[in-house]
């Protein structure tokens, strides 16, 4: 149980007590507003969910800035959020996080008996590595770095401290992860891009590619997902961007600092993209294309050429989002403005005919 004045007291900056029945309220766990239980934590986005959930068996209520809430008339606790997904990640990581999933983000520091570490890889302080890892020569590992089973990193990699490299992750040589990332399992990170030289005969020879992956602080990267290096150049991912799974990054691609790709972003080689971008999920990113600072791209759309101004876009080709959303309700109506044109064209010949 966690009291509800510890949660305050930690995170008073995002928090506003509506009422003051948080100083005599304990709390077990966070639930969905869908299935609330006896003791728990809501998190409450609107304020219709807000109405509902005063009638739930929840214990705490913690809502977004936006609900009024002053004159509830109720027993619950009650916290006004300056951020609610914000809060919510926060407050769950410190109080709420399982204990399972703790364990594996703390194990045990050392080297299992059936790892490979070579003997010229640097290996820092408490540093956990699991089963079948394979640790390639003069990699670096930094302090309190995790590394699951049958991760494979290959020579010459630097990993900084308090990195996760979950189980089934390779890591390309000469790779550099920063510090604090997670990367979650059979992710492939500094691979070969996809570049080949064509002889007149249609043989196509692949070219070897030189550059690196260099990864940032505080990096998330989801399962599945693949980071090409680069041809001469790195390829670079920045400071506390976020990836989701089965995501694609071509070689040559730079990407710049707390941006978020949803699952199954790809983007073809040399493309580069500034900070603060968000792109929505099954987004196809063209390659030798650039995306400036700010940009939020619409789930299934197509950036077939450069963004040059911040905002919002959408669809295929690439548009201001409310120009997509104007072409997308327009579709439905194309068979009739076909008809419609072509009646006019025979109307047209029909006139032109009586002239002559």
């Amino acid at each position: 149980m966690v009291h509800c004045t510890e949660i305050y007291k930690e995170f008073k900056e995002l928090l506003t007590p509506i009422n003051t029945n948080f100083e005599n309220t304990e709390v077990s766990e966070p639930k969905s507003t869908n299935a609330p239980s006896e003791k728990c934590v809501l998190y409450v986005p609107t304020q219709k969910v807000f109405d509902q959930a005063l009638s739930s068996s929840a214990s705490l209520l913690i809502i977004d800035k936006k609900i009024n809430a002053e004159n509830s008339k109720t027993d619950k606790a009650i916290f006004s959020s300056s951020n609610l997904q914000l809060s919510m990640a926060l407050i769950n990581q410190r109080f709420f996080t399982a204990p399972n999933y703790k364990t594996s983000f703390n194990k045990e520091p050392g080297v299992h008996k059936t790892a490979h570490v070579a003997t010229t890889a640097t290996i820092g302080k408490n540093v956990s590595i699991g089963p079948g890892v394979t640790i390639h020569d003069n990699c670096e590992i930094g302090d309190n770095v995790y590394i699951g089973a049958n991760a494979v990193i290959d020579a010459g990699a630097k990993i900084g401290e308090a990195t996760h490299i979950f189980p089934l992750v390779y890591i390309g040589h000469d790779t550099h992860i920063g510090k604090n990332c997670k990367i979650q399992a059979n992710s492939n990170i500094g691979s070969d891009g996809f570049g080949y030289g064509s002889s007149h005969l249609g043989e196509h020879h692949y070219k070897p590619h030189l550059g690196r992956v260099i990864i940032g602080d505080n990096v998330d990267i989801g399962a599945g997902v693949c980071i090409d290096r680069g041809t001469y150049e790195d390829s670079t991912i920045g400071a506390g961007t976020k990836v989701d799974n089965m995501c694609h990054f071509g070689h040559n691609i730079i990407i710049g600092k707390n941006c978020l790709f949803a699952g199954g972003v790809m983007t073809a080689g040399s493309a580069t993209i500034g900070d603060y971008c968000v792109f929505g999920g099954a987004t196809i990113i063209n390659g030798h294309i650039s995306v400036t600072s700010k940009v939020m791209v619409g789930g299934r759309s197509a950036v077939n050429k450069s963004i040059t101004e911040p905002g919002q876009y959408a669809g295929y080709p690439i548009q201001p989002v409310k120009d997509s959303l104007r072409t997308l309700t327009s579709l439905p109506h194309l068979p009739n403005l076909r008809k419609a044109v072509k009646n006019l064209q025979n109307k047209v010949q029909e006139l032109s005919s009586l002239k002559k």
